[in-house]
């Protein structure tokens, strides 16, 4: 079937006609290979790269515009990331990448993960001051209070935190720069 999948225009999303079903755009590795994961593009027209952990194989259930790519590294915490991201070109049509990962943390304490987070940041912003026309967004990880045990909660409130932290200052210095 159809679905209506979402454009965005002037930063406001808003509900396009409807496309055929394409799967062909979500990549998933479930090589398990981490030290030799890479995101090679595979359609030189995508404009968005959807980067993330094993949730977002997700992809798939719903319609993508056909210039989005998804790649989906079941496992991915922030020092992988951070590697794919140093490793990975930017084409030339490439407009955005967004990130979501931080998920595979949720166990653990701030100081295993947060120099790998900070790493994964500055390699956003490399790509983003290497590349004109080129930005990138960090997703948070979604709680549903009933499928995590406190602990967890607790831990991914305080990613979310970091994250929000990081993005805040992300964009102080953009506007310092414009």
């Amino acid at each position: 079937g159809c679905a209506r999948p979402l454009e965005f225009q002037s930063g406001k999303p808003s509900v396009s006609k409807p496309l055929p079903e394409n799967k062909d755009n979500v990549f998933v590795d479930e090589s398990g290979d981490k030290p030799n994961w890479e995101v090679r593009i595979q359609n030189e027209n995508t404009k968005v790269l959807v980067i993330g952990a094993s949730n977002m194989r997700k992809a798939r259930e719903v319609t993508l515009p056909p210039n989005w790519e998804v790649h989906s590294f079941p496992g991915a915490k922030f020092q992988h990331a951070s590697a794919l991201l140093r490793k990975m070109t930017v084409t030339e049509n490439l407009r955005h990448i967004s990130l979501q990962v931080g998920v595979n943390h949720r166990d653990e304490r701030p100081t295993k993960y947060l120099g790998d987070l900070r790493k994964t940041m500055d390699a956003l912003r490399k790509l983003e001051s290497n590349n004109i026309n080129f930005s990138f967004s960090v997703t948070g990880v979604s709680v549903d209070p009933h499928r995590l045990p406190p602990g967890h909660r607790e831990n991914v409130k305080v990613i979310n935190d970091l994250l929000e932290a990081e993005a805040h200052m992300h964009t102080r210095a953009l506007q310092k720069r414009f």
